[in-house]
C-alpha cells in the first residue's frame, strides 16, 4: 500500500471516529434532558411510579396551601404552588390526612351560598372558593375574597378561582392532603393578594378567573 492511499484510508477512520463520538455526545446529552424532564414532571413520574402527581398540604394556622410535586425516586419533594387561603374560624377545618373525593363545578354550600371548583377533602369539608350569592360567577361576595389569608369560613377552605382551578384541574381523586398546623417551611413566603374595593364596577367578579366574560379580562 502506498502512502498516499494508507493517508486517505487514515483519513476516513479518522472521520468516522469523529463522527462516533460527536452522536454519542449528543446521545448522552439527550438522555440526561429525558432524566431532567421526568425528574421535573410530577405527571409522567406519576404515570412510571402509579402514584398521584402531587401531594397537598395545609398549614391550618397560616391559611396556605403548598402543593408538592412526585419526584422520580418517589417523594413528594418540589413545591410546585403556593396558595393563600382562608380555612375555618375557630379550629372548624379539621386536623389530618385525607383523600380526595368529589369534584363540583358548582357546589350547594353551607349559608345558602355556591362555590365553584369544589373538591371534597373529608366529610363537609371542601376546597372552594370565595362564595358566591347565587350560581352566577358575578354574584361574589367581595368582602369574603378581601379575607383571604384569614380564617374565614365554617371549616372549608376557601380559594382564588385561579388557584382552586389548578388543583381542580390537576390534582386526582385520591390525591393526599395532609392539614396540619406549623411553621411555614424556611424560604416560602405567604402571598398577600390584592383586596377589591368596594367601589369597583367589577367586584362581583373574582379578579382571577379565567372566564372571557371577567370583566377584569377586559
Amino acid at each position: 500500500m502506498n502512502r498516499k492511499k494508507f493517508c486517505v484510508i487514515l483519513s476516513v477512520i479518522l472521520i468516522l471516529i469523529f463522527i462516533f463520538i460527536i452522536l454519542m455526545f449528543f446521545n448522552k446529552n439527550n438522555n440526561i434532558e429525558k432524566v431532567i424532564e421526568i425528574k421535573n414532571n410530577p405527571l409522567l413520574n406519576s404515570k412510571r411510579l402509579n402514584k398521584n402527581p402531587y401531594y397537598i398540604k395545609v398549614i391550618r394556622n397560616h391559611n396556605i396551601v403548598l402543593v408538592y410535586g412526585l419526584e422520580d425516586d418517589g417523594n413528594y419533594s418540589s413545591l410546585v404552588k403556593n396558595f393563600t387561603v382562608s380555612v375555618g374560624r375557630n379550629g372548624s377545618t379539621p386536623l389530618g390526612t385525607f383523600k380526595t373525593s368529589d369534584k363540583y363545578e358548582w357546589r350547594y354550600l353551607y349559608g345558602d351560598v355556591w362555590g365553584q371548583y369544589a373538591t371534597r377533602i373529608v366529610d363537609h369539608i371542601l376546597f372552594h372558593s370565595v362564595p358566591y350569592e347565587k350560581k352566577n360567577k358575578d354574584s361574589l361576595e367581595y368582602e369574603e375574597y378581601n379575607k383571604l389569608g384569614e380564617d374565614a369560613s365554617l371549616g372549608c377552605v376557601r380559594m382564588r378561582i385561579k388557584d382552586l382551578k389548578w388543583i381542580y384541574d390537576n390534582c386526582p381523586s385520591g390525591t393526599t392532603v395532609k392539614i396540619y398546623d406549623g411553621s411555614i417551611p424556611k424560604g416560602i413566603n405567604k402571598k398577600v393578594y390584592k383586596k377589591i374595593d368596594d367601589e369597583n364596577p367589577n367586584r362581583g367578579w373574582d379578579p382571577t378567573d379565567p372566564d372571557e366574560d371577567n370583566p377584569w379580562n377586559k
